[in-house]
């Protein structure tokens, strides 16, 4: 049972003192969304896509903006083979997301050179331009982009030896922000016998995102380093086990400038280390898929902000002052989160057209805080269920039938934030179909929502 002991932290000595709040809000969400993509391919000469969308979610429950989510979206690729080296990519693609008055888009155009081919290793690049635009509420953003790829693959003599490296650099230029992409990843894998294998990977990611806030613009920049280490190993003809572990450091900077003047107005970063560790056991028969998952991760975050000030400002002893309360602040955030999840999936074809899903997910989530000023130490408990059954018909109709549900608990450690205490309660039906036809599909979903709240507290 995922209970952590500081979730009862608190006992009473009456029961008569503890209080509650209970918010039945029945059914009251209600969401719809539905997909058609189109593919065609002639091989060795073309390849198109086309793709249309929408999803919406409507709480009735809700005294204003009741469609919280309101999303429409559209594509369309092409990929032409002008030399056996040569591959010319064109992407377009918008998303629409009504309810919070914002629509991207994006138009690309790229070019594939396979500069270096042979039976064991593969060289290419990828170069392109294109133009994005962001509208949201009152700015309408364009701009051009520029893109950069390269991937080597190889195999060894043996042919269960693989290694890859490959490298990304992406940059939109949409005024007054820019957003930025830098990958860089290496990555070996070595197959044995009996379904056994050996993985690792290292890599870098860089990114900076751009967005408005109030009078200021948002730039949120990443940098994170890190390892992964990844085996398997076959128990028998149908167990198998895996683990796969890595560690990472996301950092994040935070920094805020005026949009008229471009001035820093403040900043704030965290530096971050994270552990995580997803060990897997896969029993594989004809008509029956079962697999169980444990899940260990650890999360580390300290807050600092970074000194601008120069010392021979004549106001710098005030700035300086002033800089450290800010500091302080800051570090009252520092935090160390802890989850433990487990997961069981089953997945048992009954008959030739009737498929069972089973899922299952339990986890603890711990937050405890370092400073004394900071009341946010808690418990999040979820636990969290779905079954799904699949009916295949023909012609190439899939119909699906699914009933999920999931409680969750707030639990705060300190006594003052025990009135944010709660048992948060869903259960949805969500029934969908899919059809396909030749080179068309359509995918559709409907979901209705029940939700029952109680706020326990002392």
């Amino acid at each position: 049972m995922l209970t952590s002991n500081l979730a009862f932290a608190q006992p009473v000595a009456d029961s008569s003192s503890v209080k509650s709040e209970a918010l039945r809000l029945g059914i009251n969400t209600f969401s719809v969304g539905s997909a058609a993509d189109w593919r065609y391919t002639k091989i060795g000469k073309q390849r198109l896509e086309a793709g249309l969308g929408q999803y919406l979610v409507y709480n009735h429950a809700l005294e204003t903006n009741r469609l919280i989510t309101n999303n429409y979206f559209a594509g369309f690729s092409h990929q032409l083979w002008l030399t056996r080296r040569w591959q010319w990519q064109n992407k377009a693609w918008q998303t629409s997301y009504v309810a919070n008055k914002t629509r991207l888009g994006q138009v690309r155009s790229n070019l594939q050179y396979t500069a270096w081919e042979s039976q064991k290793s593969v060289l290419f690049f990828l170069g392109g331009v294109g133009v994005v635009n962001d509208k949201r509420v009152q700015y309408n953003d364009l701009g051009p982009s520029f893109n950069l790829e390269g991937t080597w693959f190889g195999r060894g003599d043996d042919s269960t030896l693989m290694y890859r490296v490959s490298g990304t650099v992406y940059e939109a230029f949409i005024q007054p922000r820019k957003n930025e992409l830098y990958v860089g990843n290496a990555s070996v894998t070595k197959e044995f016998p009996a379904g056994g294998l050996l993985s690792g990977e290292a890599g870098y990611l860089r990114r900076k995102v751009e967005d408005y806030l109030g009078t200021d613009i948002q730039s949120i920049v990443s940098d994170t380093v890190y390892g992964r280490v990844r085996f398997q190993y076959g128990l028998s003809k149908n167990l198998t086990f895996s683990s796969d572990n890595q560690v990472s450091t996301p950092n994040r900077s935070f920094f805020y400038r005026n949009i008229e003047t471009k001035v820093e107005t403040r900043n704030v970063r965290y530096f971050q280390t994270e552990y995580q560790s997803l060990n897997t056991l896969l029993y594989l028969v004809k008509r029956l898929r079962f697999s169980f998952n444990f899940e260990a991760r650890q999360r580390y975050r300290t807050y600092d902000i970074i000194n601008r000030l120069n010392p021979q400002d004549p106001n710098y002893l005030q700035q300086l002052l002033a800089y450290k309360q800010n500091l302080e602040q800051e570090q009252i955030k520092d935090i160390r989160e802890q989850y433990l999840t487990y997961t069981t999936d089953i997945r048992w074809r009954m008959a030739r057209h009737h498929v069972l899903k089973l899922n299952y997910v339990a986890q603890l989530l711990r937050v405890d805080t370092r400073s004394p000023l900071n009341n946010q130490d808690r418990d999040e408990i979820l636990y969290a269920g779905e079954l799904t059954h699949e009916w295949k018909l023909t012609p190439g109709f899939l119909l699906t039938n699914k009933f999920s549900g999931s409680l969750r608990h707030f639990v705060f450690i300190e006594a003052s934030q025990s009135s944010e205490n709660f048992k948060d309660r869903i259960i949805r039906w969500e029934p969908g179909f899919r059809w396909t036809y030749k080179n068309l599909s359509w995918n559709s979903q409907m979901g209705i929502w029940a939700t029952y709240q109680v706020r326990d507290f002392e």
